[in-house]
């Protein structure tokens, strides 16, 4: 009862503090180391119902955009999409079965290369008793060595920490990614932890980037194994040899005595046991020789690895850099091609709003110049009517004025003839009818002035009105008022 007691509270204890769903963690997991080739990967989730956590979010690593800790170190997050996340390059640790993970640059990040993937359940890292948080942390000392072992599913990896006594931090804590329980970045990225247990660790996908090298010892390590095989069958050979000579020594030992010519025989097959021996010996030491050769062109072949290796390097930090730069070329691209497509559509809309108002301005110039042309035509109409009353009114006029002077001219001539019988007989002198013409010459002027009239012509006038008032005028009086 008591053993029972004590059972339970220890298994209380446990869920306290690695909580209900890690009760597996308390004890000791046994996993299968993953057999990892060193290079560049992209590491991403898979989906994590009580975490939250979505599948296809890359592991990542910046020293901007709040994910720095220090000059040193940043902070690691998932975050979704492509741009965002580390390409990680993946080297042996410095502990039997482990490996190191260490960043690439990334210039958006920014973040350094180099730096290597870190977990401390201290310096501000522990997340609570059973987790911590995870940084990248530049140089040999900080980081983790990591146990990669194969995940819960099939094609999933686990990574696992080791004992870190300057962490400090536990071993056998699994790399974790929830967006949830305190963990959200944003909508996008998660912050990542390492948790104890089973339940709360991630398994993660392992995509490498770069194409794997040829192992240039290949043909050697093949050539080697040949050559085993013969200095085996070699071997096997002089051990028979051996086994030969010594059963033909126990046969010539026995039959010596009187055996002569089976003595002579049986020392020529000893000598030609001895001649394979020795070619034998020969085969292995040409043997040996190739097998130094190959060593020797084996150790070649790595040095040229490690120079294309740190090629290799290069090309893929270039690599990275074009596809930032393609990427923010094709930004500009869409921009410029937005802003050419809504010109065109404005250049588009101008122009039909050009031709309608040209059209409707070509149609309103035709109106007005027909009206003109109607208004000049009726106006080139009414000069040439207006001329023709023009002439007919001078016609007129003309005909008019020669009545008159004719009938002026008729009115002289009788005003002469009225005149010479009045002379006669009238008895008025010079002086009075002068003085009669001064009195009436203003009145006729006044009233005759549409007409051009003569001094005779108002003398004549003058002298009608005497001669109503019988007055006589004589030959020379006419004459001498003429002259006035």
């Amino acid at each position: 009862m008591k053993v029972t007691f004590i059972v339970i509270l220890l298994a209380i204890s446990l869920a306290s503090i690695y909580g209900a769903g890690n009760l597996r963690g308390a004890v000791k997991l046994k996993w299968t180391n993953a057999n990892i080739a060193e290079g560049l990967y992209k590491i991403k989730t898979t989906y994590h119902k009580d975490g939250q956590q979505p599948a296809g979010w890359g592991l990542s690593a910046w020293q901007g955009h709040g994910g720095k800790r220090n000059s040193h170190s940043s902070w690691v997050y998932v975050h979704d999409g492509d741009h965002w996340p580390m390409i990680w390059k993946i080297v042996k640790g410095k502990k039997p079965n482990t490996y190191r993970l260490l960043t690439t640059n990334h210039k958006d990040g920014p973040q350094q290369a180099g730096w290597g993937l870190s977990a401390w359940h201290g310096h501000g890292a522990a997340r609570n008793s059973g987790s911590s948080w995870t940084a990248v942390h530049d140089g040999d000392h900080w980081p983790m060595d990591w146990q990669i072992v194969k995940g819960k599913h099939a094609n999933t990896y686990r990574l696992l920490t080791t004992n870190h006594k300057d962490g400090p931090q536990q071993a056998g804590w699994g790399l974790s990614a929830w967006h949830a329980h305190g963990a959200v970045r944003n909508k996008h990225s998660s912050r990542v932890a390492v948790h104890s247990g089973d339940h709360w660790p991630m398994d993660w996908t392992f995509e490498r980037v770069d194409k794997p090298k040829p192992d240039p010892c290949l043909n050697c390590k093949n050539e080697v194994k040949t050559l085993k095989g013969k200095v085996e069958q070699a071997a096997n050979e002089a051990t028979k040899a051996s086994t030969d000579l010594a059963n033909a020594k126990k046969q010539h030992t026995s039959a010596l005595n009187g055996k002569d010519t089976m003595i002579k025989e049986y020392q020529n097959q000893l000598q030609a046991s001895t001649n394979a021996v020795k070619a034998t010996t020969n085969e292995l030491a040409e043997t040996k020789e190739h097998l130094t050769e190959s060593k020797n062109a084996a150790s070649t072949a790595n040095i040229a690895l490690t120079a294309e290796r740190k090629i290799n390097k290069d090309l893929v930090n270039d690599k990275i850099n074009l596809q930032s730069k393609l990427l923010k070329s094709s930004t500009e691209m869409s921009s410029l091609a937005t802003r050419l497509s809504t010109a065109k559509e404005e250049s588009k809309k101008f122009k039909t709003s050009y031709d309608s108002k040209v059209a409707k301005l070509t149609s309103e110039l035709t109106m007005v110049k027909k009206a003109n042309e109607n208004l000049l035509n009726m106006n080139l109409k009414q000069k040439q009517a207006h001329g023709k009353k023009v002439g007919k009114l001078q016609d007129a006029h003309q005909v008019t004025k020669d009545q008159h002077a004719q009938h002026v001219d008729n009115l002289h001539e009788k005003h002469e003839n009225v005149l010479h019988e009045h002379r006669v007989k009238s008895g008025f002198t010079i002086a009075s009818i002068a003085n009669d013409r001064d009195h009436y010459k203003e009145q006729v002027v006044t009233k005759m002035n549409f007409t051009r009239i003569s001094k005779i012509d108002i003398y004549k006038c003058v002298c009608v009105r005497v001669c109503q008032l019988k007055c006589v005028w004589t030959e020379q009086d006419y004459h001498t008022s003429h002259i006035i």
